[in-house]
């Protein structure tokens, strides 16, 4: 009989291991991710996540989580790349639209 193995991740595990799975779907060999975890466990848990081969020290995860939708694997939308979300922010600040 196989043993049942048990892992318990911290935040540090779970934002580098989504980060690399992310960034390896987009196909981007040498990358630098920043990701946050926002929400509630179980109510509006949610993880932000920027991914680039340049520096993103200037990316302001917690305004995108405000100017997105849901684009994961078990969404129908496909991600944004940073033209199509600084397209969006622009809309938004010029109809008022939140």
């Amino acid at each position: 009989m196989n043993k049942i193995r048990y892992f318990k991740l911290n935040e540090d595990d779970i934002l580098e291991i989504v980060s690399e799975y992310v960034a390896e779907k987009t196909k981007i060999s040498e990358f630098t991710a920043k990701s946050i975890i926002l929400g509630t466990p179980s109510k509006d848990l949610r993880m932000i996540i920027a991914v680039d081969n340049s520096d993103l020290s200037h990316v302001d995860l917690t305004e995108a989580d405000s100017m997105i939708d849901f684009n994961g694997e078990h969404s129908s939308v496909k991600g944004l790349n940073n033209d199509e979300l600084l397209m969006a922010l622009d809309n938004m600040t010029s109809t008022g639209e939140f």
